[in-house]
């Protein structure tokens, strides 16, 4: 599915990702939630509301979003669970699956180009996840750390390192 709906596109396999320049980026902040049962997605509007609702940040789905998205932001929220053993929820599938190949292709593109310096596309962006899921399951929150690493690859930074939240036993942990 593809398109654009109040800014946001949803992103096509031929689209050509390019930085965006950090005096354009917007100022208000990004919400992008990933749920399988609906609990990334409640956590998502309770940050959405203490952030002050609509007129202070975006709040979108990971279904309805693409790269560049995350480009024309300077800060984003990333809520996510991870689903069976260490898979983002289906309705974050698509999204992390055009994360990891526009950073195959940005490594490609810097292999092609050798020593010459290449504006990575998200430079500028920075993020924060949070990752869902019960250490009960192999892969425990696996999808949130593989999403931080493709987006650290393709140029955007941490704001913080990421935070886990194990259903099992309720504990939150940053981990690096």
């Amino acid at each position: 599915m593809y398109g654009d709906c109040d800014g946001i596109s949803f992103g096509s396999a031929s689209d050509v990702l390019c930085g965006v320049p950090d005096d354009s980026k917007n100022e208000i902040p990004l919400i992008v939630w990933a749920s399988q049962t609906g609990t990334a997605k409640k956590l998502a509007k309770h940050l959405h509301k203490s952030l002050g609702g609509d007129r202070h940040c975006i709040i979108r789905g990971m279904k309805d979003i693409g790269v560049r998205d995350l480009a024309k932001h300077k800060n984003v929220y990333i809520i996510c669970s991870t689903f069976g053993i260490g898979r983002p929820p289906r309705n974050g599938e698509v999204f992390y699956s055009l994360v990891q190949l526009e950073a195959m292709r940005y490594q490609d593109n810097e292999e092609d180009i050798g020593d010459a310096e290449v504006e990575k596309p998200l430079e500028g962006t920075s993020f924060a996840i949070a990752a869902l899921g019960s250490s009960d399951f192999e892969g425990f929150a696996s999808f949130g750390f593989g999403l931080a690493k493709e987006l650290i690859s393709l140029g955007a930074s941490k704001a913080l390192e990421t935070t886990t939240h194990d259903d099992k036993n309720g504990k939150a942990e940053q981990k690096k």
